[in-house]
């Protein structure tokens, strides 16, 4: 699925798309603070790096940028059905990059580093899980 009046990045030239590049390979071909915005919609539950991702994605969002995420919730069968899905989420999935949160508490620095978001909010709706974060 492509946006208009976006810039729409997938590992294969497909209709729609205007970066050709993978997301596994860092750092990703835009400069820092280059958006807004960055959607990944069923795309962290294959990354080989899901730190690597996250920092990317920090990187390249401008401060207070919004980071768009879903994937599928831990205990929906699409979760487990997809040979090429590394892993599922949680509520907690992204407590690693959130200060305040346990998970930030105990092994934030080693995980997240300078990629910390602040919580707009995390749910799940149905078989997904959709999370709405702010770069720090």
């Amino acid at each position: 699925m492509t946006y208009p009046d976006a810039v729409n990045l997938d590992r294969v030239k497909l209709p729609g798309v205007d970066v050709v590049w993978n997301v596994d390979d860092h750092e990703w071909p835009f400069p820092a603070g280059r958006f807004a915005q960055v959607w990944g919609c069923n795309i962290f539950e294959h990354v080989r790096d899901p730190i690597a991702f996250m920092a990317d994605a920090w990187r390249v969002l401008e401060p207070g940028g919004l980071l768009h995420l879903v994937g599928p919730w831990w205990q929906s069968e699409d979760a487990h059905t997809d040979p090429t899905h590394r892993r599922s989420l949680t509520l907690r999935t992204f407590d690693y990059w959130i200060p305040g949160t346990a998970l930030h508490d105990q092994l934030g620095a080693q995980y997240a580093g300078d990629a910390v978001f602040e919580c707009q909010n995390i749910e799940r709706i149905g078989d997904s899980v959709l999370a709405y974060l702010v770069k720090l």
